[in-house]
């Protein structure tokens, strides 16, 4: 199969031969965007930008369908992300024979998305029982009220603290 630009495959009657570098970024940015709509689609967890790029490439290269029944994609919607980072060598054959240059790119997409970048995102969730018996119910109110903007701002703190 005939290829142009970055991995663009090349159709009947396209004609591409004046492709210059600019053509190519948006010629990839267009093949690229049905990728990245099938990691929206089929990823429920939250990602960073680079576990989102890591997992649009896998997608562009192997396919909607082939991610959907992937080992890595049901070990991330469990919100197991490093069992699940742990799949991208799962990736390295050519009809059933390993492929060095597949590993490797195997090994950069797994490295992508165990990166941490500047987004940020954290997902906090957290459950609190607190157990009250007796006394008023509007002093008691008052009371839960203290003690859960003092437990809160402990977390809020401490991840502060574990991400800067």
């Amino acid at each position: 199969a005939l290829t142009a630009g970055i991995g663009h495959l090349v159709r009947p009657g396209e004609d591409l031969s004046g492709l210059d570098r600019n053509g190519a970024m948006a010629l990839f940015a267009k093949d690229l965007k049905p990728a990245i709509d099938a990691v929206h689609q089929l990823v429920h967890v939250s990602l960073t930008k680079n576990q989102t790029t890591a997992l649009s490439d896998m997608v562009f290269n192997v396919g909607k369908s082939a991610f959907s029944h992937s080992t890595l994609l049901k070990e991330l919607n469990a919100g197991n992300y490093s069992a699940a980072s742990r799949h991208f060598e799962d990736w390295d054959k050519i009809h059933h024979k390993y492929s060095q240059g597949l590993h490797n790119r195997d090994v950069a997409r797994e490295r992508i998305f165990n990166t941490p970048d500047n987004s940020r995102s954290v997902t906090v969730n957290h459950k609190t029982d607190i157990h009250v018996t007796g006394g008023d119910p509007v002093s008691t109110g008052k009371e839960v009220s203290l003690q859960q903007r003092r437990l809160y701002g402990d977390i809020v703190r401490n991840m502060s603290g574990a991400i800067a």
